[in-house]
């Protein structure tokens, strides 16, 4: 199983962007109120806090403002996911 993307939620988006440019990612897509950062072997989603609670129903705090992505291509990866 491999971890597909890591979303998070800021504040501020620019900054967050050009936080994770300056490590070494590329902006992918994007823009507005999301957008997609890859360093070439990971991608981070970082969208706008407000985005986040809204796809989570949850405040986007530190401790509630990511979200883990796996993409799956069958569904018996999904079940062996949700299982472990």
């Amino acid at each position: 199983m491999k971890l597909s993307t890591t979303l998070l939620g800021v504040k501020d988006l620019n900054a967050a962007i050009a936080f994770y440019e300056a490590l070494g990612f590329t902006r992918k897509q994007g823009g507005g109120a999301l957008a997609f950062l890859s360093d070439g072997e990971r991608t981070i989603g970082i969208a706008k806090a407000d985005v986040v609670e809204t796809a989570t129903g949850r405040p986007a705090t530190a401790a509630a403002g990511m979200v883990l992505v796996y993409l799956a291509r069958k569904k018996a990866e999904v079940d062996e996911a949700v299982a472990a």
